[in-house]
């Protein structure tokens, strides 16, 4: 090793990528078509950081997508009855 340069000894996880259709079945919870308005919307919404593509096929980072689900919850909601 050359002086200055510092050893990295911190391992990078591999992100655990999943196709919408795997998701679907893995997780019976999620609806296609929710699924499917999320990744529409995923430049707003911010779950773009969890979402690949590889031409036309999209893969979902699971960790991620569960994470920013997380962020969903806490996020405060605009509106509700008055």
């Amino acid at each position: 090793m050359k002086r200055g340069e510092k050893q990295v000894n911190k391992e990078k996880k591999r992100p655990s990528f999943a196709t919408v259709r795997y998701l679907l079945k893995k997780y019976p919870w999620l609806t296609e078509g929710g699924l499917r308005h999320f990744l529409f919307h995923m430049d707003e919404n911010g779950l773009h950081r969890a979402v690949k593509k590889m031409g036309r096929r999209i893969l979902i980072d699971e960790d991620e997508f569960f994470n920013w689900i997380e962020l969903q919850s806490k996020r405060p909601t605009n509106g509700g009855s008055k």
